[in-house]
This record gives structure tokens, C-alpha cells and sequence, in this order.
């Protein structure tokens, strides 16, 4: 009689697919520096749950193999990796330098939970990947990686903007359903100034090439034509100075219905925003101001 025998690695894998998930343990660290107030410690990149402590202070972190930053007004972002061990200890030395001036650090940032500004219409509503986060202007604090904000508002639709948060950084986004400034009757007849409104660069520029590349041509055939009226071909350049001529009167037109509507990705904010910074010297505070624009 044949006896069917049931695989070892099947009993394996029902027994182990039915054993319930182990939680990971964690363990200790305490870091010891020689600043004067209390700083953050960012685990894994993860501004939002960063904490802030004193030097000497012990907290609890998942075991494994973690990267850790601490940030301090008075200094650079410090990065150091360590491997947490289950129910122990690990100790972490640093020493700072006295003096530091220009620094790189995200302690505004966490102080004022904040990396990412958005503003928009006053009754826009803002939804960040999908959820709704609040009206007209919001300050966010988010993790590395990319993000999509959409703009809804009640009349003229919504927009769409895909972002990408770098750590340390600050992402500026500013885009309108309604204009924000006055179209003003130059905008109306003057080609490229609806895309420079609307800040659309590059359009204007590639409008002034275009006009610049078939004025030149108009003239340089103007020119042969008057040194050469004698030629065979005459009446070719003549075709050719004609074409030049409609083609800037194309460009224009087209500049001029395009560049006075709503742009695909909505009207930009002329603004200029003022970041307030600290310095710091001989382990004091120093305050500084910087300015972004948007265009």
C-alpha cells in the first residue's frame, strides 16, 4: 500500500504562516555633546517623529542598524550611524567646535514644524497626497520623498503639482486658479509679456527666438534683394521675405492668445518670501535673515 507523505517544507510553511508576527525589540541610546541647549535627534531621516533632548539624556529606539542626525542651532547637522542592541546601553560622544558661523542645519525646520509652504486662492482647498490638509496657505513638516498637491477651488477647478522634498531643504509652491496680477493692456498687445506674467519662461523666451530668427531673415533677404535685383531668382526671395513676414505675424498672434490664459499648472505668485535664520558664534545666537523669490 502506498502512503502519501505531506512535504516537510509545506508543514513548514503552514506552521510557520500561523505563528503570530514577533515584535521587534528595542534598546537604549544616550548621547553625549557639548552644546548648551537641548537639540534634536532625527532617526532614519524621520523629521516628524524627531526628539528633542538634553546631552546625557537616555530614549528608547528600535534595535538594528539606525542613521541618527543630531540638530542644533549652534552647530552643522551631525550624521552618525550605530547599531541599537535589544535591552542595552549604546553610547554616543561627540565634541563640538567653539566657533562655527555658516552651517547647514535643519533646526528651524523642526522647531517650527515646517519644510513645505503652499499657498494659493483664499477658498482653494489644499489636499496633500489625497488628504485634505486646509485652506489658502499651510506650512507643513514632511519626510524625503515625493508628494502631490492638488488645489481645488469652488468655481475655476483644481491643479496639480508633483513635488519632491529634499532633506533639509524648504519646497516653496505657490500657484493660483485666479491671477494675481492685473492684466494690464501691454500684456494685451505686447508678445511674450502674458507668459512672463504668467511665468512662463521659457514660452517667452522661445518667442523672442523665434521672432529675433525671422526678422533676421527678413532683413538679410531684404538686403540681397536690393543689392541683387537683377538675379533670376528674385521673385524666390521675395517668396521667402513673405514667409518670414507671416511667420512673425503667426508667432505673435499665438503668443498673444496663449499667454494671456490660464496656464496648465496655474498662475505663479510674484512674491518675495523673507526666511528668517540663526548664526551662531562662540556658542551664541546669532540672528540672520535670507529672502527667496518667487517668480
Amino acid at each position: 500500500m502506498h502512503i502519501k507523505r505531506t512535504p516537510i517544507f509545506l508543514l513548514l510553511i503552514f506552521f510557520s504562516s500561523s505563528l503570530p508576527a514577533q515584535e521587534s525589540g528595542s534598546g537604549s541610546l544616550q548621547i553625549n555633546v557639548n552644546l548648551p541647549e537641548p537639540f534634536y535627534v532625527v532617526i532614519d531621516d524621520n523629521l516628524i517623529e524627531a526628539q528633542k533632548v538634553d546631552s546625557g539624556s537616555v530614549f528608547k529606539v528600535e534595535t538594528g542598524f539606525h542613521s541618527f542626525v543630531i540638530v542644533s542651532k549652534f552647530a552643522e547637522d551631525h550624521f552618525f550611524h550605530a547599531i541599537i542592541e535589544e535591552d542595552k546601553l549604546t553610547l554616543y560622544d561627540h565634541r563640538f567646535t567653539n566657533y562655527r558661523i555658516n552651517y547647514n542645519s535643519t533646526f528651524n525646520q523642526l522647531e517650527n514644524r515646517q519644510n513645505l509652504f503652499i499657498r494659493t486662492d483664499p477658498n482653494s482647498e489644499i489636499y496633500l497626497d489625497g488628504e485634505y490638509v486646509g485652506k489658502h496657505t499651510q506650512s507643513l513638516l514632511l519626510n524625503s520623498g515625493d508628494y502631490t498637491i492638488k488645489t481645488v477651488h469652488p468655481s475655476e477647478g483644481s491643479l496639480q503639482q508633483r513635488i519632491t522634498i529634499d532633506y533639509g531643504d524648504d519646497e516653496y509652491v505657490s500657484r493660483y486658479n485666479i491671477p494675481q496680477h492685473e492684466n494690464s493692456s501691454i500684456a494685451s498687445i505686447l508678445p511674450g509679456a502674458g507668459y512672463i506674467l504668467n511665468g512662463q519662461d521659457h514660452k517667452a523666451i522661445a518667442t523672442y527666438i523665434t521672432m529675433g530668427l525671422l526678422a533676421g531673415s527678413y532683413f538679410t533677404i531684404e538686403k540681397k534683394i536690393t543689392r541683387q535685383r537683377r538675379i533670376w531668382d528674385v521673385e524666390k526671395l521675395e517668396s521667402l521675405q513673405t514667409a518670414s513676414l507671416i511667420g512673425i505675424g503667426v508667432v505673435y498672434v499665438i503668443s498673444i492668445i496663449d499667454g494671456n490664459r490660464k496656464p496648465k499648472n496655474g498662475y505663479p505668485e510674484r512674491s518675495f518670501i523673507f526666511k528668517s535664520e540663526d548664526m551662531s558664534l562662540a556658542n551664541t545666537s546669532v540672528p540672520t535673515v535670507g529672502f527667496k523669490v518667487n517668480f
